[in-house]
């Protein structure tokens, strides 16, 4: 298991790499991209963190019109057990130009508590103060990611 993962994904319609197999080749759709490509990398990636000392950094952003942190982070906070906020950095270079860029970071808390039956039960050990989730927010990509796990990832 890893302690730390740092990853910038591609921004949807902006990536620039050479070579065929691009995300954007595999999934044209939005959506499609969004469910099959995003949260199914996030999901392999939360799997293989710590789950007391592991943290998830990924520098992203909404890209012409393409909403991506919004529903990144509510998946992140519906799906991945013991996902607990710690913040955003931002940094600034040649690529960014005027706006400064942003990394998202989560730290894998899994905390056990034991029940009356002996089995272990896991909970985030943070509540937000306004609880949003992505099946209010963004039903379509909720029921997409539930079809992809219900047909084994």
């Amino acid at each position: 298991k890893f302690n730390i993962s740092l990853v910038s994904p591609p921004f949807y319609i902006i990536e620039r790499y050479s070579g065929p197999g691009q995300s954007t080749d595999n999934y044209p759709e939005f959506d499609d991209w969004m469910v099959k490509f995003l949260f199914r990398s996030i999901w392999n990636i939360w799997d293989n963190l710590d789950d007391q000392e592991g943290y998830l950094a990924i520098n992203i952003a909404n890209i012409r019109g393409c909403d991506i942190v919004g529903p990144m982070q509510l998946f992140i906070e519906d799906f991945l057990d013991g996902s607990n906020w710690e913040g955003i950095l931002t940094f600034s270079g040649r690529g960014t130009k005027d706006v400064p860029g942003s990394v998202y970071v989560w730290k894998k808390m899994i905390h056990h508590e034991p029940c009356k039956y002996g089995a272990a039960i896991s909970r985030n050990l943070w509540e937000p103060t306004v609880h949003r989730s992505l099946k209010d927010l963004h039903p379509k990509l909720y029921s997409r990611w539930l079809d992809l796990v219900t047909d084994g990832l």
